[in-house]
């Protein structure tokens, strides 16, 4: 009855949220901090309104209002915002820039270099002066501002009724989506695609996908009984249900042994409700 559209980042423009709400969508959406307004930023280090949950984790939820011109009319985004901080975010942050500033001083001490990074990127703390003529110089002020944000992080959702942990376990079942990709791409070998025409390549990521959704439903029966088996192990499990066929002079006198199964397939076949069949018999 409610659809509830999550997605990090790179999505959340104010036009793609607008869309979402005009399809009568709600969402939960990650937030860029350092790149936001100086309201945002000021609400995100006023430390006073946040929930201690230990010195490791705190947190706090805020109003967010914003508007924009979508088709041809102005859209109010009445919103809130999830602010959490926690020291393992904060090491992240600072392990993740620490790489980008090492990069950024050998820019500077090297021109050849800059020249070649500015068709690419990771130059974010090379200051450039065109005032004077090739001066180029460390920016301490970028990464001064920049640390205060270490630890933080913004979710934007759009229903008001969400329990703030219950945004915070939304979200974080992004990690589900990644891993059906991966999964999609390696187990289900999506690609490389074989075919070429249209509607093989079309009939071609159906399977794939139809794959997925039965291989997600078995392992939603397993966990229900309390097994929780990884992909990997459910195909390998699957594949090594195979017979060996040993036929007589007749052909009417075939006989089938049934091979070594991998040991978590008892545990497949009995949440499918599917009989074992005998160990060897007459085909």
């Amino acid at each position: 009855n409610k659809v509830i559209i999550t997605a990090d980042r790179g999505l959340n423009s104010k036009q793609n949220l607008a869309f979402l709400k005009s399809m009568g969508y709600e969402y939960v959406m990650a937030y860029k901090i350092r790149s936001s307004s100086k309201d945002i930023k000021e609400m995100v280090l006023n430390g006073e309104t946040y929930h201690t949950v230990s010195k490791e984790f705190k947190w706090k939820v805020c109003n967010f209002s914003t508007s924009v011109n979508y088709d041809g009319r102005k859209v109010n985004l009445d919103d809130q915002m999830v602010i959490t901080w926690s020291a393992s975010r904060e090491a992240k942050d600072r392990r993740d820039r620490e790489r980008l500033i090492e990069k950024s001083k050998k820019l500077v001490e090297s021109k050849s270099a800059l020249k070649s990074e500015m068709k690419k990127g990771g130059k974010k703390y090379v200051q450039l002066n065109f005032i004077e003529e090739d001066q180029i110089a460390f920016n301490h002020k970028q990464l001064a501002n920049d640390e205060l944000y270490d630890g933080y992080y913004g979710i934007q959702f759009s229903d008001e009724t969400l329990d703030p942990s219950r945004v915070i376990d939304i979200y974080h079942g992004l990690w589900k989506i990644e891993e059906s990709f991966r999964v999609m791409k390696s187990n289900l070998e999506a690609r490389p695609i074989f075919v070429w025409t249209e509607e093989s390549i079309k009939g071609h990521f159906v399977l794939c996908y139809l794959a997925l959704v039965i291989q997600r439903y078995l392992e939603y029966l397993l966990k229900k009984q309390g097994i929780d088996l990884s992909t990997e192990v459910i195909q390998d499990a699957v594949k090594s249900a195979q017979y060996t066929l040993i036929s007589g002079d007749d052909a009417k006198d075939t006989y089938y042994i049934k091979n070594m199964e991998h040991e978590s397939y008892r545990d497949i076949i009995k949440v499918l409700e599917i009989s074992e069949k005998r160990q060897y018999g007459k085909l």
